[in-house]
């Protein structure tokens, strides 16, 4: 298995900074536009049309939340995987990721044939 480099590593750290930035942005963008609790009331909604609508942004903006929540505890678990020393591994066969897909996904944990054979297994499961 064949270690990145340090400037590979500097590389993957300054994309993760990025997106982390990005992600972030975004998190509290969508955390500036939330109604704070009671103030939408069902007196300021028009009809059932407009309740439902405002119901649905919120779910829409909810899953956003979710994800990018998520997508920032992959972050931390790939700084994790670098400070000790097992990022860039595959934790299924303990082969070299390339560094190619780390570049395009630096949160990954698989190698891709593993990554492709996980999700075949976990299609529908909502398996990690």
């Amino acid at each position: 298995m064949e270690a990145l480099s340090q400037a590979q590593l500097r590389d993957v750290e300054d994309r993760l900074g990025r997106i982390e930035a990005d992600l972030s942005a975004r998190l509290k963008g969508l955390n500036d536009d939330q109604p704070a609790p009671g103030d939408m009331q069902e007196r300021d909604v028009g009809d059932q049309a407009d309740m439902a609508e405002r119901n649905t942004e919120r779910a829409d903006d909810s899953a956003l939340l979710d994800h990018y929540r998520s997508q920032l505890a992959d972050i931390d678990a790939a700084r994790d995987r670098i400070r000790d020393g097992t990022f860039g591994v595959c934790e299924d066969c303990g082969q070299a990721i390339p560094f190619e897909r780390l570049q395009v996904y630096p949160t990954a944990r698989r190698c891709a044939p593993c990554q492709e054979r996980h999700e075949r297994l976990y299609a529908g499961r909502g398996g990690g």
